[in-house]
């Protein structure tokens, strides 16, 4: 190296600090260059630049490790105040390719870590949709991304994809310790694709697995509503029909509005079928001829609505309560 000469350090630097994310040892190369050069403006405006970087990947760090996930986004994807770190880095490693700093063909470690942390952050806030562009740039850029498998088997499970979702992560397990996060997810999708195979009581009532049990209560509302026989029939929905829909929906209700059926039916048993005992709901309407002998009843209560059939009748006790 030629006395005074600071441009190897800058390529060193950019290289250390960019393309293999080692931005300690990438500072370190810039000290190394003013020590060389005091007055090098180059060498000044590198050495400022990178410190900024990693200030802000140390602080990225910290509200990570203090659960406030909202402000650690802004930091990596902007918001009006605050230009995107994401974009900073991209354009600093276009101009140092151009400037020959950084090797055409050497690898870009440091933003491609910081979309894989951008994905993870927000599946930690369980934002999925604003998580999902970058979780699939994470994937593209690294096939063995831990948080892009995740989210891409997320993905697919609530697409009610569970036998390509399992697969999904067998091949993370594959690549990396078998993690909390990949069990839990790999657990969940076996009994969903159990469930599947079996009524799915939310299916029934158009909710989202997560949904509250307000929302619940509202579903089922508008559901007895919309297939209360007199109504259906003017929908062109028969009677039979109408009735049959509605010991379903009842059938839906009583499970996902009861927290302990409820909790069973999530760990993948049919509450309504157990295994290797008698049906609770034997000889009601609940039981292998539930809804077909048409004995349901309907009364407001504590537990909610309940409809009434009488010997293939459809008899609502006071009126029908919805009016």
């Amino acid at each position: 190296m030629a006395p005074g000469s600071v441009e190897p350090h800058l390529k060193m630097s950019s290289m250390l600090f960019y393309s293999l994310a080692d931005t300690e040892h990438g500072i370190a190369q810039m000290r190394k260059c003013l020590h060389s050069d005091p007055d090098s403006k180059a060498c000044s405006r590198l050495f400022k630049r990178e410190k900024a970087i990693a200030k802000k990947l140390a602080n990225i760090e910290s509200l990570r490790e203090g659960r406030k996930f909202s402000k650690a986004a802004e930091i990596l994807v902007g918001n009006k105040d605050e230009t995107s770190l994401l974009e900073e880095i991209k354009d600093d490693v276009k101009a140092a390719r151009e400037t020959g700093y950084i090797h055409p063909k050497a690898p870009n470690t440091l933003y491609n870590n910081l979309v894989e942390r951008t994905c993870e952050t927000y599946r930690q806030m369980n934002l999925k949709k604003k998580a999902q562009s970058y979780c699939t740039e994470a994937l593209e850029l690294n096939p063995h991304s831990l948080p892009g498998l995740l989210s891409k088997a997320e993905a697919q499970l609530d697409a009610d994809e569970f036998e390509a979702a399992i697969q999904t992560l067998k091949f993370a397990r594959e690549h990396h310790d078998n993690t909390q996060d990949i069990q839990s997810l790999h657990q969940k999708a076996q009994i969903l694709l159990k469930r599947s195979k079996q009524k799915d009581y939310y299916k029934i009532l158009a909710v989202d697995r997560e949904a509250d049990d307000r929302t619940i209560k509202r579903a089922y509302r508008r559901m007895t509503k919309q297939f209360h026989p007199d109504k259906a029939v003017s929908q062109g929905i028969s009677k039979e029909d109408a009735e049959k829909k509605m010991a379903a929906i009842n059938e839906a209700y009583e499970v996902l509005s009861n927290p302990e059926l409820r909790a069973r039916f999530d760990s993948g048993e049919d509450p309504n079928k157990p295994e290797g005992q008698s049906n609770p709901f034997q000889g009601g309407p609940f039981g292998p001829h539930g809804g077909q002998g048409r004995q349901f009843f309907f009364q407001q209560g504590s537990g909610g609505p309940h409809f009434k059939f009488s010997g293939g009748g459809f008899n609502f006790p006071g009126g029908f309560p919805f009016g």
